[in-house]
This record gives structure tokens, sequence and C-alpha cells, in this order.
């Protein structure tokens, strides 16, 4: 997945994980949102898909498929052949289909859009960083705290971590730094006397500590750094950290009882919070709002049981319909297909026994809709210029794991020519040419060494510099053409470009067709 693509799958999650908090904050554990942002983390700085058919994305796909790509294939299969000086030329399936590119390319080696990113992620990284290290070099200021009460709860509350916790002067509410080597920093004005406060205080920060907070706190600057141009992740990144102490919050009351409540509430109100800003990695007692904070603590209620089985409805909704990229829904019916994906076959190019995938040439467009399991998305009736009915039939898919259309055509209702449209789309122009490549060893492996292999540079400006042989190819100077012949078919595989844009296809006829259709001077219709 693509940076763009985290981000804009995470957005889903994000809106989902708003709405849900909005409506069922105090209904359900507060774990509830600390797993759901965790969702959105991985989301974002994991470019991994997992794939469900119930995902929103398939839907999404589903409705593209119907107002778009239907239409835009039915009227590229429908084409004329473009008759010249008497020679009629069939135009591969790609010179209808155009592969927008979301980056452009530029003559440099570094996109511009990648140079205004690094620059928005140098910016909030040093925003975190700066602040972060002038605050843990006056945190070196802290002294050790000498008090009875202090020492006996750390001995009764120990951890496999060694905790220390220490007394600050320049800091107004508790706060922890530290992952692995955590600190308890605590304001020299709060009043060590009141046991009962200190212990909640206490017990709050070893909650923040036995959950690795501080760590989930990095991750969450992280996430907001790589992607900064966001403002959805600006809001996660602020609800994430409130969640944190809210839970935490919930985690106190639990352990110490109903009772506790109001206490816990009032030292709150005492400590009178004192925000330090969005971009300190460390976790305050009091960091987010007091009032939401105390709101939730007044209305906490035991777990029940409708609750807990909400909250897990809840995660498991939110990762199976927004966490989830679009599903091709395997589903096998024919043998003599590959294998077909909703409407979708993917398979590779040796996977095939006929002329065509499994066709034969001279079939019928009801004798080889039988060897595929998909219904077309694009048939119908035209007359070439040679006044033959013909007839088109055509399907989306993959093949070699590339986004393709493979398209037939029809002369008098038998299977003469065919065609794979690759649409995969990238935003490096130079990764069409490694598909190129890709699929010629493909064809090499099925049809053995080809008849004619060309480069035919129209232009040679970037002959000797390969970084930029992308853009020559959008550019239409550099033109990649491959050919190979056997007992019954052609095929030719073509790379080209123009107009910024790069077109990639492979073309199969029948040489008993092509033999028929030769003009006075003996060449091919298709040559």
């Amino acid at each position: 997945m693509s940076l763009l693509e985290m981000s804009i799958s995470a957005s889903c999650i994000i809106l989902a994980v708003v709405l849900f908090r909005s409506l069922l904050l105090h209904k359900v554990p507060k774990m509830t949102f600390i797993v759901l942002w965790g969702v959105v983390l991985f989301r974002l700085l994991v470019p991994v898909s997992v794939q469900s058919q119930f995902s929103v994305f398939t839907a999404v796909n589903d409705i593209d498929k119907i107002y778009t790509v239907k239409e835009s294939i039915t009227q590229t299969l429908q084409k004329q052949p473009i008759l010249n000086d008497g020679t009629v030329t069939m135009p591969l399936i790609t010179d209808g289909l155009v592969n927008q590119n979301v980056f452009e390319e530029s003559t440099s080696s570094i996109s511009p859009f990648v140079m205004v990113w690094f620059v928005g992620f140098a910016i909030c990284a040093l925003s975190f960083i700066i602040p972060h290290l002038k605050s843990r070099s006056n945190y070196k200021m802290s002294l050790p705290i000498e008090n009875d009460f202090i020492r006996k709860w750390q001995k009764s509350n120990r951890l496999w971590r060694k905790v220390q916790i220490r007394q600050l002067d320049t800091i107004l509410t508790p706060l922890t730094y530290g992952v692995f080597q955590p600190v308890v920093l605590l304001p020299k004005h709060i009043d060590y006397t009141d046991e009962e406060q200190l212990n909640l205080i206490l017990m709050h920060e070893y909650v923040h500590i036995k959950r690795f907070d501080t760590l989930k706190k990095w991750l969450l600057a992280a996430s907001l750094c790589v992607h900064w141009f966001n403002p959805l992740v600006w809001i996660m990144y602020i609800l994430a950290n409130r969640d944190i102490e809210l839970s935490c919050d919930e985690t106190v009351i639990r352990t110490t009882g109903d009772s506790k409540k109001s206490t816990y509430a009032l030292a709150l109100v005492h400590l009178e919070e004192k925000k330090s800003g969005m971009f300190q990695i460390v976790s305050h007692f009091s960091k987010n709002s007091i009032e939401e904070r105390v709101i939730s603590i007044m209305k906490m209620k035991k777990f029940s049981i409708a609750g807990t089985i909400l909250a897990f409805g809840l995660v498991a909704g939110t990762v199976t319909v927004f966490a989830t990229s679009a599903s091709d829904k395997s589903v096998v019916t024919n043998s003599n297909a590959s294998h077909v994906v909703n409407n979708k076959s993917e398979a590779k190019l040796g996977d095939f026994r006929g002329d065509f995938r499994n066709g034969i040439w001279g079939m019928s467009t009801n004798e080889y809709k039988k060897t595929e399991d998909t219904i077309p998305y694009g048939h119908g009736n035209n007359t070439n210029s040679l006044g033959k009915s013909e007839n088109t039939l055509s399907y989306n898919g993959k093949i070699n794991s590339l986004e393709a259309v493979f398209g037939t055509y029809f002369i008098d209702n038998k299977l003469a020519e065919a065609t794979y449209t690759i649409v995969e789309q990238h935003s490096n122009a130079t990764e069409y040419i490694k598909d190129f490549k890709d699929l010629k060893t493909s064809l090499i492996e099925k049809y053995g060494t080809p008849i004619t292999d060309d480069i035919n540079w129209k232009d040679d400006m970037y002959k000797d510099d390969p970084s930029n042989w992308g853009l020559a190819l959008k550019a239409g100077h550099l033109i990649y053409t491959v050919e190979w012949e056997t007992e019954t078919t052609k095929i030719f595989l073509k790379l080209h470009g123009g107009d910024d844009q790069s077109f990639l296809g492979i073309f199969y006829a029948d040489k008993k067709h092509l033999n028929s259709n030769r003009d006075t001077n003996g060449q091919s219709y298709w040559e």
C-alpha cells in the first residue's frame, strides 16, 4: 500500500471511531477505544492489507465497476480499425484506457511531492523531539523523594521494570517518562501528607507504566509525523491521548472502588491541570480535559455483559468493515478457468492451454463464454471497415498479479483476436518497464525465444540515463516491442507512451485470420 492509500484507509477508521466515541464513550469499557486507536495506528504505520468481502472498500469497488469500468471497457472494445494507405491497423486495447498516475514524475530523481512531504515530516518530528529533549534535560535535575508512605507503597507494588519516583520543583502536575526505565516525577507543591491522594496519583502513573502508555504516545506521535498532511490524524492524536487518560482513570476506580470516585475527581480539580502542549512524550496525571475526565469518572458504572458484548462487537465490526481492503471473493465454478474472483480472473500467463487463455481460435462467442466463469463487462456488435460483423467480449481481472482487462474479438462470430491491457497504476513510470520485463519473461517461458525483440528510441535524449527512462516512456520517446509466433497464433507485447501516459498490452491474433486479410502487397493488416 502507498502512503496515500494508508492515510485514506485510516481516515475511514478514524471517522468511524470518532462517531462511536461520541455515542458510546460512557457505555463501553474505555479500553475499547484504546484497541480501536491501535487499529488506526496499525493502518497508518504498517503497509499491509488484509482482504475482507465485508470491507467498505469492497462495496466502493463494486459501485465503481458498475459506473465506470463497464462503460470505459465497452467503448474501448468497440473501437474501429484505423485505415492508413490501404493498411488496416488494429489498435491495442490500451489506446482507450488511460493509466492516470497519482503523482506526476518530474525530471529530477525525487518527486516534488516527496520533498514537500519530507519537509512537513521533519518539521513535525522536530516539534516533538526538541521539546522532549529539553524536558528530559530538565528532568535530570529531579531529586529522590524521602517519604515513608511512598517507600512502602513502592515495595508493595513492584513491577518487572525498575521504577524511580522522584521530585521536581519546575513541574506543576505529576508525570511519567521513559519506556524501559520509567520515572515518575511528582511536583514539589503537592501535599505529601495526604496519603489518600498520593495513593491515587501513584496508582494512576503505575497503570501508565504497566500499559506502556509512553510507548503508545511515541507511536501516536510517529503516525502524526508521517501523516501530517491528514487533518483526521491530528484529531486522532488528540482523542487517542485523551482516551489513554480516561482508560487509566477507569482502571484506578475499578481497583479502588466506586467510593473513591469523588476523592479521585477532587484530586484532579485540586491539582489544577496545567497542559504542557501536544508535543511532550510523557504520561500526565492531568494531561487532558479535566471536565471530560471528571464527567467520565462520575458516570462510571460496573461492567455489564451487554456492554462487554457491545465492546467486542464494536471492535470486530470496525476492523472487518473499515480496517480491511476490498476482497476478490473467490468462487470457482468451471474446471477450465484458473480461478475466478468476483467477476475477476486472477492467473498467470502459463496457466492456460488455449490459443488465448482457454479459448480456441474459431470459437463462437457462446462457446468462448463457457471457458470463462465470469460474465463479460462489455459485449456488443459493430461493423468494421471490412464490412464484417465484429463481436467483442471483455473481462476485468489480474494476469501475473497485474490488474488487467482482457478482451476478445470475433469476426463473423469466430474468435480471431484477443488482448490483455495492463491497467495497473504506478506513481513512477519506470515501474511499467519492470512490468513489461516480467511479462516478457513469462511469455518466453510459455512460447520460447521471441522472433523479434526491439527497443526503439524516437528521441534519445534520456537514452544514457536509465533513471529517466520512465519519463522518456511517458513522453513517447521510448517503445518496447516483442513478438512470438506459434503454429496458430501471433503474440505481440508492446509498451509505449505519449501525452504523459504509459500503455502496456499483449495482443494475440489467429494466423489464419491474419493470412486471410492480407492486402494486395501481401502485408498483414496487423503488421
